[in-house]
């Protein structure tokens, strides 16, 4: 829902344009709903709005398809965190500089070693150019399961944004415990075991877990956890 995205980015930024531009865009959306047939989302989240947007539409979650390797590789040798963005997108490139500025300085005072790799498409020249202590710029991958297999544990600082968060599931169908925030885990029912252990509100709960979850003895359970939630309720053999 882009009304909520937008929503949710005004209040974050203090902008009342932005805010404006948010109420039209629900009446659109809102209208939309309205006039179709039947609506699908892949958030339960976003399902529930929906009945409240247009309580007459059916409304139907088709879960976003994941596809997880076959044998998931051992995380304790491993080392660093990664964020993965399309950097056009506004929520995207805001979390990567948040994660830059406020809560990566967190985490480097007090793990130096820990560097965050920073990857995705259309990245602008100012993040290109980052020489922040703890961040490397990795920009555009060809093959992004390369870098998950490099790295200890994925970070998703959402501040604004609508909808489930794919990067989030693949990183965790992966193997890759994530830390988010609670706009990153929006729509995904994620299991007791996470969710008490990877959703963090500010930089500073954030950069606790990030070090928190890296330096776990227990990592690879951890993992494992992530693995069979997402093969349980996104694989496609579970769906069909």
């Amino acid at each position: 829902l882009s009304y909520l995205r937008l929503e949710r980015q005004a209040i974050e930024l203090d902008d009342m344009e932005l805010k404006s531009k948010a109420q039209r865009v629900r009446v659109l959306e809102r209208i939309c709903a309205i006039q179709a047939d039947a609506l699908i989302t892949h958030s339960t989240e976003e399902m529930r709005i929906l009945k409240e947007l247009a309580p007459r539409t059916p409304v139907f979650v088709v879960p976003w398809v994941i596809e997880t390797p076959p044998v998931i590789q051992r995380l304790q040798n491993r080392s660093g965190c990664l964020f993965v963005g399309h950097y056009a997108h506004q929520p995207n490139l805001d979390a990567a500089f948040w994660l830059i500025e406020e809560i990566m300085p967190l985490v480097h005072k007090r793990r130096p070693d820990i560097i965050c790799y920073l990857v995705g498409s259309h990245m602008p020249e100012r993040l290109r150019n980052t020489t922040s202590p703890g961040i490397e710029i990795l920009g555009y991958v060809q093959d992004l399961n390369e870098v998950f297999s490099r790295v200890r544990i994925g970070v998703a600082p959402l501040r604004f944004g609508a909808g489930i968060k794919g990067k989030v599931l693949e990183m965790l169908g992966w193997g890759l415990p994530v830390v988010m925030t609670p706009v990153a885990a929006e729509g995904i029912p994620l299991p007791v075991e996470l969710k008490e252990v990877v959703v963090g509100k500010d930089a500073d709960s954030i950069a606790n877990m990030i070090i928190s979850m890296h330096d776990d003895r227990d990592i690879d359970s951890i993992s494992r956890i992530g693995v069979s939630f997402i093969r349980e309720k996104y694989c496609i053999s579970s769906i069909i």
